[in-house]
């Protein structure tokens, strides 16, 4: 199977992925990446970050995020299209790892039978 690099639409994968990338990266500074309150351990660390918060600095970093992130995966794509014309078993792999994200997210957060069985 041979490839060939399309490459407009590789640079237009990898522009949108590494827009999106910053737009991840603004909302994380939104909420205060990085930043704690000293003296603090475990759950309440990780809470003692969103306490000075405010609820539309959570919101737009939320929606900046929710946008973000599916349009950065796309960059995924114009890698996997780089490498598939030199080594095909490697971009093959990349690929597989890419759904195989996409569908263990997708069986995480989906019911089992039997866990709905349950309730």
């Amino acid at each position: 199977m041979t490839f060939t690099i399309d490459l407009q639409r590789i640079r237009k994968l990898l522009l949108i992925g590494f827009f999106d990338g910053s737009l991840v990266l603004v909302g994380d500074m939104l909420l205060g990446w990085g930043t704690a309150v000293s003296g603090t351990s475990g759950l309440e660390a990780n809470y003692s970050r969103y306490i000075g918060v405010s609820d539309s600095r959570i919101f737009w970093s939320t929606l900046l995020g929710t946008i973000g992130i599916p349009l950065e995966c796309m960059s995924w794509f114009g890698i996997y299209r780089l490498t598939a014309e030199r080594s095909t078993r490697h971009a093959h792999a990349y690929r597989a790892g890419i759904f195989g994200c996409r569908d263990c997210v997708k069986f995480y957060y989906t019911p089992s039978k039997k866990r709905r069985a349950r309730k």
